[in-house]
């Protein structure tokens, strides 16, 4: 992060859904490259992400959060409470997403949001904090464990492409 950028940070609003939503697909498509299957990439539809970030902003109960600099969005993270079944929700918060225009990555952009995003964790009094990431992301998964997240030995595949995602976890003590 250049010292000359000014970067806010502010709720996402409905009105944000597409712009979320068209990051998001951009994001994907450069982050999941060789991952996830072309076929998969290629179907993602900006609309239909829309109508759903829409729907998550109107509906939840914790934020999502925009890095802007001047106008322009770098990323986005969003938070909630642990939506696991094996997990307590009033006790254990969740990183949601969290993603970047690609152009914007290593640039301590996502270190920021991530911060954010913990910080705001820990003082609605979370004692512990998940996110599920694909076993076979190197990066993301170094991104994460540079905060401290480490594998708590959980697994699920994903239907649409049989690819496994684990699950990070890390106590806010």
């Amino acid at each position: 992060m250049h010292s000359e950028d000014r970067v806010t940070i502010r709720i996402a609003t409905p009105q944000d859904s597409t712009d979320i939503a068209r990051l998001h697909v951009a994001s994907w498509r450069v982050a999941y490259k060789g991952l996830v299957p072309d076929s998969i990439l290629d179907g993602l539809d900006v609309s239909v992400r829309a109508d759903s970030w829409r729907n998550i902003l109107e509906q939840t109960e914790f934020p999502c959060f925009l890095a802007l600099l001047k106008e322009e969005i770098l990323g986005f993270v969003h938070i909630t409470r642990s939506r696991d079944s094996d997990k307590n929700p009033s006790v254990v918060g969740e990183i949601a997403a969290i993603y970047l225009v690609p152009k914007f990555w290593r640039q301590g952009y996502g270190t920021l949001l991530m911060k954010h995003a913990l910080n705001t964790l820990i003082n609605h009094g979370f004692l512990d904090i998940d996110l599920w990431v694909l076993e076979g992301h190197p990066m993301a998964r170094r991104f994460y464990e540079k905060f401290g997240f480490v594998p708590d030995g959980e697994s699920k595949t994903l239907q649409k492409s049989g690819l496994v995602e684990i699950r990070y976890t890390k106590s806010s003590n």
